[in-house]
C-alpha cells in the first residue's frame, strides 16, 4: 500500500498482521487495536471519523514482519492485547522505518497498555544527510524484549542524535545496543526504564559496568531509571 507524501495509512482491528509493504512518505501509519474516539486524518481540514473501543472485541495483537515506512512521518503501533503463550501484545520482526534523507527523522510509537513488547526487527529514525535524529518511544506495560536493531542516528554531514526509550513495567530484557550517534552533532540519548535495577560486576546483577561502557559507544548519555 502506497499514499502520496503526506499521506495516512490506518488499520483498526483486534488482531493486525502486517507482512507486505505500508509505504507513506512524510506521513502517518498507524496500527491499533486499542485506540477509541474521532480520528483526524492529516492535512484534511478537520475531517475525520469515529472510531469505536476495540478493547471490547478481546484484541489479539499486532504483528509486524514486513515493512512498514513513513519517511521523516510518524508510525504508530498502539496494543490493548494480552500476551499469549506463542506470542506477545506487540511483535515486530520487520522493518519499521521513518528515516529521512535531508531532513530529521521521523517518530516511532510502539506503546502496549496491557502485555508486552518483542522488537526484533529493525526498527530506524535516523537523519541520512542533513538533519537530527528521530524519536523512538517503545512502552510496554508487561515485558520489554529489545533483540533487534534501533537507531536514531543524526545526518553524516550535519544533525544531532535523537531519542530511544525502551520501558518495560514487568521486565525489561536488552540484548541489544541503541544507535543514537551522529558523524558531525552532538550524539543523543537512549533511555532505560526497567521496574528495578540492580548494578555491579557481581553475579546476579542486571546490569554491569561493561554493559553502560557498552551503551555509551552509541549514546552521549543513557539515563536508567527505577
Amino acid at each position: 500500500i502506497n499514499t502520496e507524501t503526506g499521506g495516512y495509512i490506518g488499520f483498526f482491528a483486534p488482531n493486525i498482521e502486517n507482512t507486505g509493504s505500508l509505504n507513506s512518505p512524510e506521513g502517518n501509519i498507524t496500527l491499533s487495536n486499542a485506540n477509541s474516539g474521532l480520528l483526524y486524518l492529516p492535512n484534511s481540514a478537520g475531517i475525520g471519523f469515529s472510531i469505536d473501543s476495540l478493547e471490547s472485541l478481546n484484541p489479539i495483537g499486532i504483528e509486524n514482519t514486513g515493512l512498514i515506512k513513513a519517511s521523516g512521518g510518524q508510525v504508530l503501533l498502539s496494543s490493548a492485547a494480552i500476551d499469549t503463550a506463542l506470542r506477545s501484545a506487540i511483535n515486530n520482526e520487520g522493518i519499521i522505518d521513518v528515516s529521512a534523507i535531508h531532513n530529521d527523522g521521523g517518530n516511532i510509537s510502539i506503546l502496549s497498555s496491557i502485555g508486552s513488547i518483542n522488537q526484533s526487527g529493525s526498527v530506524s529514525a535516523d537523519s541520512i544527510m542533513n538533519g537530527n535524529g528521530g524519536d523512538i518511544i517503545m512502552i510496554a506495560e508487561e515485558d520489554m524484549i529489545h533483540s533487534g536493531n534501533s537507531s536514531a542516528r543524526g545526518g553524516d554531514n550535519s544533525g544531532r542524535g535523537g531519542f530511544v526509550e525502551t520501558s518495560g513495567f514487568g521486565d525489561l530484557k536488552i540484548n541489544s545496543l541503541v544507535d543514537t550517534r551522529a558523524l558531525n552533532g552532538e550524539w543523543g540519548k537512549w533511555l532505560i526504564d526497567p521496574p528495578s535495577l540492580n548494578i555491579g560486576d557481581a553475579g546476579g546483577t542486571d546490569i554491569t559496568s561493561a554493559d553502560i561502557i557498552n551503551a555509551l559507544s552509541t549514546n552521549s548519555s543513557v539515563e536508567y531509571l527505577a
